[in-house]
Order: structure tokens, then sequence, then C-alpha cells
């Protein structure tokens, strides 16, 4: 018998994932609708027919790479998503999925029709679209979790699976090399995060069909093997099948035995593995799953008869004690529970073992549609077997090992409160303290919930948040405290002469930002290249009878004819430090600048006062102002008390490159700090000061 034509032999019994060619059949409305309306009778069939109408005047017509029009594609996600028992919100927002790609799309218009939810699910699917794979290994996780933080609602995830699966069945008719970036995206992300979501049959069905794209001789080299292990192990499956029915029904246990054939690429990669080169080597091609009806004590679901089959087949077979696995009292990280057991002697000629998985239908739920399996119905109010499905619901998986599973996709060092996870499974809330950005480039960046483009600059690199001086979130610019959020493209454009602001760490939320911001406000006085060469400077400024260096280096705010920043000071100081400039040469080239405002400079040292460097600025105010008898340094007028000509002044030395003017008696200068304030006289003013002196 040929292997295609065992396959449907054994159709009723084989559950084969990925086993066969994936073929793409067209279906229409109203025979999915009908399907719809069979897995979920209170479906609101006027609600979903008016989406239907609504794609098609949106979308109707428009042709897709594939040649295949925008209707086929949304009908076909639309099947696959069906078996899985989609409520009404959802059954509509996959309908509409695409329909953002269209340029008569209108979110309000689809607000208004279909609701918030629905509106909010069509965005976030349209969002995923910017989630492409990385080169780096080391950015998957993060791209995958910035997928599940997107998509922030299970229902999202789904109908981008399905969106995604149906895309690649339509694959052929695409390019090479689009047909291989898709299944990549696919193996990275896509299929990664259904295996972590444990919906085991969507994650199958990915694999493969991108294991085809990827490596097609493997493909071929592994579905030719399996053809053959099928046309010589079929009957055998079958024989195994009633052999246990028969036992299960002797003992009065009422259970359904199943077939399950490992799919094309898990087949691969345990090949791979272990380094065999047929699928003869492996033990676990096929196994058998026992699943049993749920039983309850006092409405708690029970497991006890679980371990009663498992004896009653030990008792019959021989088991191999180093192949049994308990996932029921210890549960796998996705959730799935089940035991797993292999004896000897139940498969013809009695030599080769046999995998048998026992589970109850719950877990098998579980196993199959995974997160998907704790799915609620948007209003309880309209299902008359409301406590069903609760139970149903809290029979799919133990609590415990959910939030096990929760903290290991999120990496919180936190425990969710027992009794939320129903609640945890429709909404992703693990992730809410954290988003995920772009670079222009395409990488993602991971940071918390509230950072600015400050934070993501200091992610990047030290400089790039150094000399931040412009962000732009999507191609427009943004204040340095804008809140970013995820699938955002940020942008940081330098500047060499822009400076971390204090200010900036009232907003920044990553303890880098803080700590690089902090270190550099403090100033270079941990550098012993600085401390050298300001203790260099000093020692001849003193032997010259010359006021020391201040804070702000003011000292050196001119030289060699032009005006230094603040950094360039700083610079200059650690040059001298490294021995790279000779101090004495510094200090006479300053000197020599200064001899024409030598009375100025004699008097600024005898106010003993701050000056401010002056950064390039000009004086923007029409009246002339000495700050501590130098002039032409730059300065604003505060706007607080309005200082005008004739007033008694005062200058307050602001973190910026420039003094604020205030009237000598305003309110906020108080409680000024001392050394802050300096001296300030209009200019006609200082004169007569000066003829006084």
């Amino acid at each position: 018998m040929k292997a295609s034509a065992l396959h449907y032999w054994l159709n009723d019994v084989i559950l084969c994932g990925g086993f066969l060619e994936n073929q793409v059949e067209m279906a229409d409305f109203k025979t999915i609708l009908q399907e719809a309306i069979d897995s979920r009778p209170d479906l609101d069939e006027a609600m979903v027919s008016l989406a239907y109408e609504y794609m098609e005047k949106v979308c109707g017509g428009r042709i897709r790479k594939t040649g295949d029009t925008v209707m086929d594609h949304v009908l076909g996600v639309l099947k696959i998503l069906i078996p899985l028992h989609p409520d009404d919100k959802t059954i509509i927002a996959a309908l509409l999925h695409d329909a953002p790609k269209s340029p008569d799309y209108k979110p309000d218009e689809v607000r208004a029709l279909f609701g918030d939810d629905v509106c909010s699910m069509v965005e976030s699917v349209n969002l995923l679209r910017r989630i492409k794979s990385s080169d780096q290994k080391s950015e998957l996780e993060s791209f995958r979790k910035m997928f599940l933080a997107m998509a922030k609602d299970v229902r999202v995830v789904l109908i981008k699976m399905s969106d995604r699966l149906h895309n690649l069945m339509v694959a052929d008719k695409t390019d090479v090399e689009e047909r291989k970036l898709l299944a990549r995206e696919t193996m990275d992300i896509y299929a990664a995060v259904a295996s972590r979501l444990g919906i085991y049959k969507l994650k199958v069905q990915l694999e493969d069909i991108a294991f085809k794209y990827l490596y097609p001789q493997y493909y071929e080299n592994v579905k030719s093997q399996l053809d053959e292990y099928m046309e010589k192990m079929g009957k055998d499956i079958i024989d195994v099948r009633d052999e246990l029915e028969s036992l299960l029904k002797k003992n009065g246990i009422d259970a359904r035995v199943e077939g399950r054939i490992k799919n094309l690429y898990s087949i691969y990669r345990k090949l791979k593995l272990k380094s065999h080169a047929s699928i003869n080597d492996l033990y676990d091609i096929f196994a058998m799953r026992v699943i049993l009806a749920n039983r309850y004590t006092k409405g708690q679901l029970v497991n006890d008869q679980l371990y009663a089959v498992l004896g009653l087949i030990h008792s019959k077979w021989t088991p191999l004690t180093n192949r049994f696995k308990d996932y029921v009292a210890v549960p796998k990280p996705n959730g799935y529970q089940s035991l797993h057991t292999a004896v000897v002697g139940l498969s013809r000629g009695g030599f080769h073992a046999t995998e048998i998985q026992i589970r109850n239908e719950s877990m098998h739920y579980q196993s199959e549609f995974g997160i998907a399996s704790h799915w609620l119905y948007d209003d309880t109010k309209k299902i008359k077997n409301t406590d069903k499905v609760k139970q149903s619901v809290a029979d799919t998986g133990n609590s415990k090992s959910y939030h096990v599973w929760v903290e290991e996709l999120s990496n919180l060092q936190k425990e969710l409160k027992s009794g939320s996870a129903v609640v945890k499974a429709l909404k992703f809330d693990f992730f809410n303290d954290r988003i995920y950005v772009f670079t222009p480039g395409g990488d993602v960046r991971d940071l918390p919930k509230g950072a600015t483009p400050i934070d993501f600059a200091y992610s990047i690199h030290s400089d790039l948040g150094q000399h931040c001086q412009v962000a732009k979130v999507n191609g427009s610019v943004v204040p340095m405290d804008h809140e970013l959020h995820n699938g955002e493209i940020v942008e940081i454009i330098t500047n060499s002469r822009s400076e971390p602001k204090a200010h900036w760490l009232s907003f920044v939320k990553t303890s880098l930002a803080k700590s690089r911001i902090r270190a550099y406000l403090k100033g270079p006085e941990q550098s012993s290249n600085f401390r050298e060469g300001k203790e260099t400077v000093n020692r001849l400024l003193e032997k010259e009878g010359k006021p020391l260096l201040d804070e702000d280096l003011s000292f050196l705010h001119t030289y060699r004819g032009r005006q230094l920043s603040y950094k360039e000071r700083v610079t200059l100081v650690e040059d001298i430090g490294r021995k790279a400039i000779v101090a004495s040469t510094v200090l006479k080239n300053l000197y020599r600048e200064r001899r024409p405002l030598k009375k100025e400079v004699a008097l600024a040292a005898k106010v003993n006062k701050k000056i401010v460097p002056t950064g390039g600025l000009v004086n923007t105010g029409k009246e002339e102002i000495f700050i501590s008898g130098v002039r032409g340094l730059p300065f604003k007028l505060s706007a607080c008390c309005k200082p005008k000509m004739g007033q008694s002044i005062v200058g307050y030395l602001t973190r910026g490159k420039a003094v604020s003017i205030h009237q000598d008696k305003c309110k906020l200068l108080k409680n000024a700090p001392e050394q802050r304030l300096v001296e300030a006289y209009w200019g006609c003013d200082f004169k007569k000061q000066r003829i006084q002196t």
C-alpha cells in the first residue's frame, strides 16, 4: 500500500502534524461561516457577515504577490483559525486583518462598526508585520518577546500565526529568496513562539513547511524515509491501537486510543542531534495516545485513573524504566501534562519498543492548543453552560506549572497570584513592564516600560547618549522625555558639542542611562590625567600670583583666538596631565591673549566670582552688561523679574552657557547658593564703578 493511501486509511487514528504536503483548499465564505457556527452555536452571524462585506468593499479585487486575491487569503486564514474555536471578535478581526494595507481602510470606521476590541486586534496584527528575523542569534529571544509584547492579546497571536501559515502554504508561488526569508522568520519567531505557547497544532505545520523551503534536500530525504516507514509499519500501528483499546475495554476504562507520527522537522532535528542517518534508528517516530475521559471528585478534576492505566499497561507488557516520564506531577514549562512510557512486546514481533502517552481529555486539549485552550467567551452571559466553560478552562493545566512557564518566558522574578492564570492567558500582562523598539537598521532593543529616547541612546552606546541632540520616532522629532512604545523606530541625531543635561535624570528609566549621566555631571575629577593637569596649572598660577582654576575652568575659556566649550577645556587640562601639552606654554599663550583685558581680569580676581564659559554664544540683549568685571560674556535677562536698565542687578550661574540676570531683590534668588551668584552691572554703572575704584 502506498504511503499516501495508507495515511488516509489511518486518518481516523493518526495525527500526522506536518507529515503530508500541505494543500491549500479554496474555501467559500458560506462554508466557513457554517463551520464557525458549528464551533460556536452562539456566533453573531450578522456581525461576521457584515465584516466580510466590509472587507470586500475595502479590499475586494486586490491581488497579492502570489496571484490570489486578498479575499482568498482572508478566507484561507479563517479556515485555519476556526478549529481553534475563536470568539466572534476574533473571527471578525481575522476577516479584517489585511484591511490596513488598503488605502481605503479607516480605523475609526472599523471602530464604529465593530468596536474598540476588534479595531485594536486589527491594528496589532498590522503592527506585527514590522518584526523581521535577525542575523544575530543573540537577538532572537528579544524578537520573540517583542512579538508577544506587541501582540498583547493571545487572540492577536493566533490570527497572526494563522496568517503566517497560510502565507507559507502559498509561498511556492513566490521567488526562491522570498520563500527562504519567509521560512527563516517562521522558524526563528513564529514556530518558536507557538512552541512557547504550546500550540502544537500550528507549530508542527509552521515548522514542516518552513523546513521544506529552507532545506529542500533534507526535507525530501526525511519525507522519503517516513513514506517507507509508514508503508512498513502502518498495519502494525493499527494492531497496537486495537490491542490497547481491547485492554482498556476489558477493564471498564472509558478512553480512546490515537496514534501520533512525529513531524518531519522534529525527525530531522533528532537525526541531526543523535548523528543518525536513518529514521529506523529512532524509537519514537510514532507513539500511541491513551486519552481518558475527564473524571471529577467533588467538582475537582482527578488524575488517579491515569496511574491506574499506567499500571495496567506495565502489567501486560514489559516497561523500559529509563523511558518513563511523569509530566503530570512535573509539567513542562508550557503547561504540557501527560504520562510517557515505553513498553516492549506490544508491537509486531515484540522486539520494538512502543511509546505510549497517557492523558485525560483536558490535558490532550492543552497539548494540542496550548494557551488557546484557556480560551474564554467574551460574554459569558450568552453561554448556557457557563460553569462547564469555567471548569474546562480550569482543567486545562496545573496553575503552578503555568506560573513557572510565565516566569521562564518573561524572565520576571515574580509570581502570578493564584487564580489569575486564566486572565493572564488571554492578555500578555507579564510583559507589561517591557517595551521593544527598533533601531533605524531594524535591530531590536529591549527597554523598560516608560523608557525614553535617552534610555534608547545609552542602551546602544554611551557616546550616543552623551552627544544626543535630537530624537526622532517613526521619522518625527520628539522631546527627549517622549515615552517610547512597542514597535516604534527610534533614531538619534548627535552633535559633538551636545552634553547630558541634569534634568534628564528626572525622566530616564534605565539604571545604565542614570549612571552615565550622573558620572558625566560629576565632571572629570575622577580622571587621573585631569587631576594631574589641574594641579600642574594651579602650581604655575600660584607662582604668578594668579587666581587658581575654578570648577568651570573659566581661566581657559578663550585660548588661541577662540572660545572653548567646557568639554574642550577639560580636554586641554587632561592633555596637560598626560604631558601631551606643556602647561607653561599654554599659560604664556593665555597671558599674551589676555593682555588687553588686564584691568578687567584683575577686577574679576578681586571679586573672586565664577565666570561661565561663552561656548560661542553671543549677547542677545541690546544693553551691555559687565559680569564680574568682564565684558562680552553671554547672558540672558530673567523672565521672572524682568530687570531693566538702571535697576540693581545680579548674575546667577545656570547650568547652561549664559548667566541669568536678575534684579538683586528677585524673590527666586532668596535661597540661591551664594557660590552661584556673580556681580553684574549695566555698562554705564560699571564705568562709574571703575572710576570710583
